[in-house]
């Protein structure tokens, strides 16, 4: 295919005046190895020089020539054998994609689903980890600038200044630091520039959405350049709260983000350079609350808790009223440190040593029950995290006939956890489904568990490219883990009212109750370590020049974990070790361009079989509890295609598409279903939960030149997507747990500075209003209630602009 063009793989190639000073290679190592740095699994998007000017309009009659570096080489992303999928900056910057939730709609066969932030979901194929628990790695990896990110929670802050996205699917971790088993998803930002700039971004829609976005760089030396971004969004939230005696005064589900980011690049000389990121971030919402959806039935049960409710507790799915009685409210924070040094050798030999420091804190007031009583009057975790990571890694010269990257990679975290959990004083009534029992015997009781865990992981890896010949390429890459976990756990009850204070005939059966949902206080503390070898086979062949096909077996490996819950809720067999998770995955694929390049066709096939899979579920209670285990063994089989095209200048068109077939082939012990309470679900041979077996995405973005006003030239320019995901389970397989397909339409449109320094558009997300569930489970107690924890944004409408200086 095409000749590669762009800035150098390994980040030396940056646009400065002449006239750099010269350092020793004494003082480089030293900065080198006493600095950090991350390239990650970096993609970098240019146009060919011949398009760039009728690009720059957006009118460029051929698809996007896109650079990457995924495997550490400059090369086209169709010249790369592997599933890779690539946006740059400047789509999601036209789309305004500004946050986690907007670009996933854009990638093929992934969901992203988020309980409360803490509890975000991130799966590939219908493979990951499920709702984040303390003691589990994730399966999918998260990268900005090519720091690994490890709490799901940090993903959820708008981003800044973005270059490109890019999603790799399968097992990673035979190029770059952290090892993820189902894929990894890598966020670039660009660098400071040695030529100055300002941009500016306001943008004011429905439900009294503000966001103000900035960025500034320049030069303060020679050799030094600078930049500063900073992004504040709010909005009023998309539920009232029509409880009257609820203590939230305003609308539930809102969002406040902040997002700062600083950077600094120094390049002393050709071959040395090193790029220096600070971030914070700031979040804070009266949310996350869900909204009753439906009921399973139960009526042995109804009776009981039916005097709770004197007016009947209405279940209206059309409605965005939410019906709370306790505080909804999280704070969360997040900050972090990394640099990124790069030193060339003699030989054309590449060294990048690789370093950052993160923590982020979770502060959580939750209703969780998602209802007009005091069941549950406060739940959630007060959560602390750290985490460092060092990487060091050699590339060899760049076009011998052999070319290969080894490394070095080191990985520590602390995460360090405090669960409240008080009843109110219609708990009694509503988790015994026993009216006649007086309330004290749960009003006032509380648990209180703290865990704290710790993790160290080492690893070394490599991956070679042997050019058999002009047209086929074999790839042989191969990674050792080693990873160390530490945990310690405590359960802490408060009685509330004493024992003593109730009749003597019913004292039994207040300790029984309370033994049942409070459980007894212990303490305990486990380790686990474990080593694991991953790798890649991978064997490419170039029909022509613009025709790449290709075929590769990865194995993918993730470490033991520990489980932090008490042994009394655990059922019997399962442990506090939870063993490691290995993957293979077979794949081929093609990828082609046609047309003069007007057309691009990429296509590939998957079958990938996971063993001992790590899950969490819930025990068949009473109480509901849950916990991970290993479960047996997963399959997940399917086709994806992605197709652009520009059949004119100035239109483009989008599309992708995935069919998934993501099953369990050995799994008897599943939390209970909704129709069977307490009965343990077997779902062998069903779907796994959260993997919908088709979506679908749809774009088409048309620019058109207008003519000169006040001696500019403007471009007018209108777009649309549809979004659309099949049906999937939420949970078990129960029809009170299955999510409804949906369709979700955007348009935008808008008139820009032909050369992009002004930019007005006007843009609706959701436009014909679809409401519809993302989450769905069951409520606590004995209600068989089924209610929809995260619901789909509604219709947005709003305006943006955009200069550029």
């Amino acid at each position: 295919m095409r000749a590669s063009q762009g800035a150098s793989a390994d980040g030396l190639a940056v646009s400065k005046p002449k006239g750099n000073r010269a350092v020793t290679i004494r003082a480089a190592l030293v900065a080198v190895l006493g600095t950090t740095a991350l390239t990650g699994i970096a993609a970098a998007q240019q146009q060919q020089d011949g398009a760039a000017a009728a690009d720059e309009t957006g009118l460029a009659a051929t698809v996007d020539d896109v650079v990457v570096t995924a495997r550490k080489r400059e090369e086209q992303a169709q010249d790369v054998p592997l599933p890779l999928t690539v946006i740059s900056g400047k789509k999601l910057e036209e789309e305004r994609v500004t946050n986690i939730r907007d670009l996933t709609q854009q990638l093929p066969n992934i969901s992203f689903s988020v309980l409360n932030p803490r509890n975000t979901s991130f799966a590939i194929r219908g493979l990951g980890s499920g709702i984040a628990n303390d003691g589990l790695e994730n399966a999918v990896g998260f990268f900005v600038d090519g720091v690994y990110y490890a709490r799901p929670s940090s993903w959820t802050f708008d981003f800044l200044e973005l270059e490109r996205v890019e999603l790799l699917r399968g097992p990673q971790g035979t190029l770059f630091g952290k090892n993820t088993a189902a894929g990894a998803l890598s966020i670039t930002t660009a660098k400071p520039s040695f030529t100055p700039s300002l941009s500016a971004e306001a943008s004011f829609g429905n439900y009294d959405y503000r966001q103000f976005r900035t960025r500034v760089t320049g030069p303060v030396s020679e050799d030094l350049a600078l930049s500063l971004s900073a992004s504040v969004s709010d909005r009023d939230g998309f539920f009232d709260n029509v409880n009257p005696n609820g203590i939230n005064d305003d609308t539930l589900n809102d969002y406040n983000n902040v997002s700062l980011r600083a950077q600094g690049l120094w390049v002393p000389s050709e071959n040395f350079s090193l790029r220096v990121i600070a971030d914070y971030g700031s979040q804070e919402l009266d949310g996350s609350t869900g909204v009753i959806w439906g009921r399973a039935p139960n009526a042995s049960l109804n009776a009981a808790i039916g005097a709770l409710f004197p007016g009947g507790l209405a279940i209206d799915r059309d409605s965005r009223d939410a019906n709370i009685d306790a505080y909804q409210h999280l704070d969360i924070q997040q900050r972090g440190i990394s640099a990124e040094a790069n030193l060339e050798l003699a030989g054309g030999f590449t060294l990048t040593s690789i370093s950052a420091f993160r923590n982020w804190n979770f502060r959580p007031n939750n209703d969780s029950d998602n209802l007009p009583i005091p069941v549950l009057t406060q739940l959630g975790y007060d959560s602390d995290q750290e985490q460092f990571s060092q990487e060091i890694r050699l590339a060899s010269p760049k076009d011998d006939n052999v070319e290969y990257v080894v490394g070095l990679y080191y990985f520590y975290q602390s995460l360090v956890s405090d669960y409240t959990q008080t009843h109110g004083a219609a708990a009694t009534t509503w988790l015994t489904g026993a009216p006649a029992l007086p309330a004290a015997v749960l009003n006032g009781t509380a648990i209180y568990e703290h865990s704290a865990a710790k993790t160290d992981s080492y690893a070394g890896f490599g991956q070679a490219t042997w050019h058999v010949t002009e047209r086929i390429d074999l790839t042989a890459g191969l990674r050792y883990t080693y990873e160390e976990k530490t945990g310690d756990f405590s359960h802490a009850i408060d009685q509330g009212t004493p024992l003593g204070a109730f009749p003597a005939f019913l004292q039994p059966t207040v300790a029984g109750v309370r033994a049942l949902v409070l459980g007894a206080p212990e303490s305990f503390s486990s380790s686990t370590s474990d080593g694991g070898l991953s790798g890649t086979l991978n064997l490419s062949y170039k029909a022509d020049e613009n025709v790449l096909v290709y075929a590769f077996y990865s194995r993918g490996f993730k470490s033991s974990g520990i489980n932090f819950n008490r042994s009394s809720t655990r059922p019997a067999g399962v442990g506090p070790v939870v063993d490691p998770e290995t993957v293979d995955d077979f794949e081929i694929g093609l990828k082609s361009e046609w047309l003069n390049r007007r057309l691009q066709v990429n296509i590939g096939g998957y079958w990938t079989e996971v063993e001992d899979v790590q899950q969490q579920r819930y025990s068949a209670g009473p109480p509901t509890v849950n916990f991970i285990s290993n479960v047996g063994d997963v399959r997940a089989r399917g086709v994806e295609l992605e197709i652009q095209a520009a059949p004119l200048p100035g239109l483009r068109l989008t599309a992708s598409g995935s069919y998934n077939d993501a099953t369990y082939l050995n799994f008897t012990g599943g939390t209970p279903r909704p129709e069977t309470p307490g009965v343990p679900t077997d779902l062998t041979g069903k779907a796994l939960s959260g993997a919908p077996r088709w979506q679908a995405f749809f774009g088409a973005d048309y620019a058109h030149e207008l003519g000169e006003w006040a001696a500019t030239a403007l471009t007018g320019y209108v777009g649309g997507n549809l979004a659309y995901t099949g049906s999937y389970y939420s949970g078990v397989n129960s029809q009170y747990l299955k999510v409804p397909e949906r369709s979700i339409v955007d348009l935008r449109a808008g008139i820009r500075a032909s050369d992009r320094s002004w930019d007005l558009s006007i843009w609706s997300r959701n436009l014909f209003d679809e409401k519809y569930p993302v989450l769905l489970g069951s409520i606590p107690g004995q209600s068989a209630l089924i209610f929809a924890p995260q619901v789909g944004d509604p219709r947005t409408v709003g305006t943006t602009l955009r200069v550029n200086f």
